[in-house]
C-alpha cells in the first residue's frame, strides 16, 4: 500500500499495487577485505612484561579500528603482533601510545606496475 498527498488540498491518494523489488546483496570494501585477511601493516609489540605488552596492543587495536579494520591478531612469546587493514590507521593506534617505535617496509608485489610494500611497526614496551 503507498499513500501520497495530492498536494495544497490535503487528500490522499492510496494506491495498492504489486511490483517486483530485486535486491543485490553485496559486501562493502573493507569487509570483503577483512574476510580475506588483507592488511597494509603489522604493528608488533614486545616487551617484557606480558600483561602490559597486551594493554597496549588492545590500545592500539582499538584506535586503529576506529579508522579501519584490524583483520588479525597473534600471540606470541615475543609478544603481540596485530594485523590493520590501512597503514594510517595503525600509525594512528601508535603514535596514541607514545610509545618508542621502529619502521620498516617489505616488498609484497606489484599493482597496475607500482611497488607494493607492507609496513612493520615494532612497539618497545
Amino acid at each position: 500500500k503507498i499513500q501520497f498527498d495530492a498536494g495544497s488540498s490535503g487528500a490522499k491518494i492510496v494506491r495498492e499495487t504489486n511490483f517486483l523489488l530485486r535486491t543485490h546483496i553485496e559486501t562493502c570494501d573493507d569487509c570483503h577485505k577483512r574476510s580475506g585477511g588483507y592488511h597494509e601493516c603489522i604493528v608488533q609489540v614486545r616487551g617484557e612484561n606480558k600483561e602490559r605488552v597486551k594493554k597496549v596492543a588492545e590500545k592500539i587495536a582499538r584506535i586503529a579500528a576506529q579508522e579501519s579494520f584490524v583483520s588479525g591478531w597473534e600471540e606470541k612469546k615475543e609478544g603481540v603482533d596485530i594485523q590493520v587493514g590501512k597503514k594510517a590507521a595503525a600509525k594512528k593506534g601508535v603514535s596514541a601510545t607514545e610509545k618508542p617505535f621502529t619502521n620498516s617496509h617489505k616488498l609484497i608485489g606489484m599493482r597496475e606496475g607500482k611497488r607494493v610494500y607492507r609496513l612493520t611497526i615494532c612497539v618497545r614496551v
